[in-house]
This record gives structure tokens, C-alpha cells and sequence, in this order.
């Protein structure tokens, strides 16, 4: 689930900058972003809206770029809950900055879709995750009516999957391997992020929302060959009445930083979305850093990101094939209208406090 402040069914409000961010990150113009919009084919996966983005750095120096990310089509079934998922895209850089779309198997341009069979979790939608290898790590939405005021919607019920590569641009073998649960995550458990730790260590960080207060908070599941999974309960909360965060805390990129590990998230509040910044030694025990967001939306009233800055994702100065001067924040941008789309931010010296829009 994504892109709903507070309570689970509120539209998006005006999204400013905190008074309480402690960031020293620079609001200029972005001068190369959104480097990636919905498509202006009516019938494409992507032409109403794009999100949950996953960047792949080339392995090595010269190789391509991969994004991952879900876009939700104009011409979905409008019974359908209103989000930016519904079928999942790829796209390709040699850069990491200019990016094309590439056109999957399915007759929407997609690389992979919702299930044609009704019964199961994934029929309504689906929702990038992360990938791992040969698997793709996906949430997908049931077509289980849920009431959201005097309407009923498909799709909020929302559980994790896996699917794995086929080596031909496809994917199959799809399954459920973590169904929402009866806690934090009764609604929906959405957004998965899968990291290694070691060999049988594997981690998945999710969100998910309650049936109680409906916000959003981050948890941890465990397993030992990443298909079988056991919940290990909340690691990020919502904050205090005022801070950025105390609406929920949802999607987010955890990557290794020194030592330990940091983790960039999304927080909500009445005011809108922001970014945030936890901290653990062991990828397991988080505390949040500061107390305030490390990137806001933009203040420029025209701004490609003016109403809300969402779904984080990281690439340090170096990894893989990637020697940068900077670190690069992939996320995606509302603007005044709505419209989404995907943009930039460099980290000077890989710094997430010096934050600027490229």
C-alpha cells in the first residue's frame, strides 16, 4: 500500500517541510529529474501513475542500469483501490540518469502482471518489491471486497510473494510465501525489501497497517531460504503527535553503512510525506536518527515532487560497477496535481544530510 497519509484512507494533503528537520539538504531546482513519467499510452501498465521503485547498479563499470518499478494503468478496473501499483516495468540507463523504458511480454509493455485466477492473493494487483537473484520478491492485492467509506474496493488486502527469473524476460512459479498477518499487518503487508545476511540469514523488511489506528509501520520477517518466513514483529513506529512520522512509517531502502546499517523511510503525517533516517548495528534492533525528516518535498509550487516525495531507494558512491563523487536517492514525486513520476536527488560525498535534486 502506498501514498496515504495518517489514516489508511486519507487523500493526500499538502506536504511541506517539517519545522522539526534537522537536514541541511538543498532545495534547488532539479535540473535532469523526473527521469521517469507514466507513459502517454492510455492502454500501458504505466499511464495513470509509476512507483515503488528498485534500481540494479551494473556489476561491472560500462554495464546497464535496471529499474524495477509498478505503475498502475488508465485504463484499470475501477473497482480497483486508486494506487500507484497494478503491474510491474522495467527500465534501462548506461548512466543512472537518463533512463528508457523497456516493453515487456504482456500487451500493456509489463514484465509481470496480476494473476488471471481470481481466487488467489495476487488477482487484483500487483507491486514491486525487491530482486534477489533469480527471484522477485512482489506484493500482491487479493479481490477480497474491503470497505473504504460507502465504497468497496478490490485489492487493499495485501500479502507478499515470490516469482522467479524463467532467463527468457519472464517470470513463473509465483507464490505466497508471507500473508497478511493479525497484528500491525491485518490489512495488508505490502512493499518487500529481501536482504542475504548470510546463507541462512535471510531478512525481509515490510509494511504493513492495522485494523486499530490504520497506520503504517515497518516490521521484520526472518527465514532460512528466503521462501519460508516467520514475522519478528515491529521495527519502526510511527513518532510522536507532531512529528514527521506520526502518521505511519512505510516504504524503505535498508543497505549495509560501514559497520552496520541505515535505512531510509518514508514517513507520513497530517502535514504529508517525508523522508527519515534509522540506524541498527545488526539489521535487526533499529533506532530513528535525528528528529526530523532528511528530505521533504519540494517548496517550488510547480515542482515535479511539490506534494510528496515517496518509496526511497538508495545507491551508495560505490558499489558494483558504480564509482561515483555522490550517492544517488531514487524516489518518486507527486506534484501539485497528483501525477506522479520518478526523480533524483545526489548525496554529496554519499552524505544523506546533504541532500540535493539533480
Amino acid at each position: 500500500m502506498a501514498l496515504m497519509p495518517t489514516g489508511l484512507f486519507v487523500g493526500f494533503g499538502a506536504a511541506r517541510q517539517s519545522s522539526h528537520s534537522r537536514s541541511r539538504y538543498l532545495q534547488r531546482s532539479a535540473s535532469i529529474s523526473p527521469v521517469l513519467r507514466p507513459s502517454a499510452e492510455p492502454q500501458s501498465f504505466d499511464s495513470s501513475a509509476v512507483g515503488g521503485v528498485t534500481v540494479e547498479v551494473p556489476r561491472v563499470a560500462g554495464g546497464k542500469w535496471r529499474m524495477w518499478y509498478h505503475g498502475r494503468s488508465l485504463e484499470a478496473d475501477p473497482e480497483v483501490v486508486p494506487l500507484s501499483m497494478g503491474s510491474i516495468g522495467l527500465a534501462e540507463s548506461d548512466d543512472g540518469l537518463h533512463w528508457q523504458k523497456c516493453r515487456g511480454s504482456a500487451p500493456s509493455g509489463a514484465v509481470f502482471t496480476p494473476t488471471k485466477d481470481a481466487a488467489k492473493f495476487d488477482s487484483a494487483l500487483v507491486g514491486m518489491g525487491s530482486i534477489l537473484g533469480e527471484r522477485l520478491y512482489y506484493f500482491g492485492g487479493s479481490r477480497e471486497p474491503f470497505a473504504i467509506g460507502d465504497r468497496s474496493m478490490l485489492g487493499v488486502h495485501q500479502s507478499i510473494g515470490v516469482a522467479f527469473d524463467t532467463g527468457t524476460g519472464g517470470w513463473n512459479d509465483r507464490r505466497e510465501i508471507l500473508p497478511r498477518g493479525d497484528d500491525f499487518d491485518a490489512v495488508f503487508a505490502a512493499s518487500p525489501q529481501v536482504v542475504k545476511h548470510s546463507a541462512e540469514d535471510w531478512r525481509m523488511y515490510y509494511h504493513g497497517a492495522g485494523l486499530e489506528d490504520k497506520k503504517f509501520r515497518i516490521g521484520l520477517a526472518r527465514s532460512r531460504d528466503g521462501l519460508t518466513w516467520k514475522r519478528e514483529g515491529v521495527i519502526v513506529s510511527p513518532g510522536v503527535d507532531g512529528a514527521f512520522d506520526a502518521g505511519g512509517c512505510s516504504r524503505r531502502h535498508v543497505f549495509p553503512d560501514g559497520d552496520g546499517y541505515t535505512m531510509i523511510y518514508e514517513g507520513s503525517s497530517a502535514a504529508g510525506h517525508a523522508f527519515g533516517l534509522a540506524k541498527s548495528v545488526d539489521g535487526i534492533v533499529w533506532e530513528k536518527a535525528g528528529d526530523g525528516p532528511i528530505f521533504a518535498p519540494s517548496p517550488e509550487a510547480d515542482a515535479f515532487d511539490a506534494r510528496a516525495v515517496s518509496a526511497p531507494f538508495f545507491v551508495p558512491m560505490e558499489i558494483g560497477g558504480y564509482q561515483g563523487e555522490q550517492g544517488m536517492l531514487f524516489y518518486v514525486g507527486l506534484d501539485a496535481s497528483g501525477a506522479s513520476s520518478v526523480g533524483i536527488a545526489g548525496a554529496e560525498q554519499g552524505d544523506l544530510s546533504r541532500l540535493s535534486r539533480l
